[in-house]
């Protein structure tokens, strides 16, 4: 009877390893998939504003958004949490917070691929 006890403590171990490996793997792959996806957070946008084709306008957002990556990460994160706080409102405050996630998403967009002019008046 001590036979199947071994066995069962030897692929219970087993299934613990693969476990850790996977939750590892899972995090390893994470930290590239959050950058990613921020960099490229504005190519849609892009495509459809500046009429760019789909690869140029993912190098256009990931080389504007690289100058200011954590300022864009951290809005990110207040638009996340303002979507929980929607979603905490049994799903019906989703129907008030995605608007303004899309408005302050643009907005985002338009501060950072609007080419700024010089003010009247300014110094030279």
């Amino acid at each position: 009877m001590t036979i199947p006890i071994v066995i069962m403590a030897q692929n219970e171990a087993v299934a613990a390893g693969l476990l850790t490996l996977a939750i590892f793997g899972f995090l390893l792959a994470l930290i590239p998939l959050m950058y990613f996806s921020i960099c490229w957070a504005f190519t849609l946008p892009l495509v459809m504003d500046k009429r760019l084709d789909f690869w140029t306008a993912m190098k256009a957002s990931r080389a504007q958004v690289k100058r200011h990556w954590w300022t864009i990460f951290g809005f990110f994160i207040v638009v996340g949490l303002l979507n929980m706080v929607g979603i905490c409102a049994c799903c019906i405050g989703l129907f008030v917070t995605m608007p303004l996630v899309f408005a302050a998403l643009m907005l985002a967009y338009e501060t950072l691929f609007t080419p700024r002019t010089a003010q009247p008046g300014a110094g030279a």
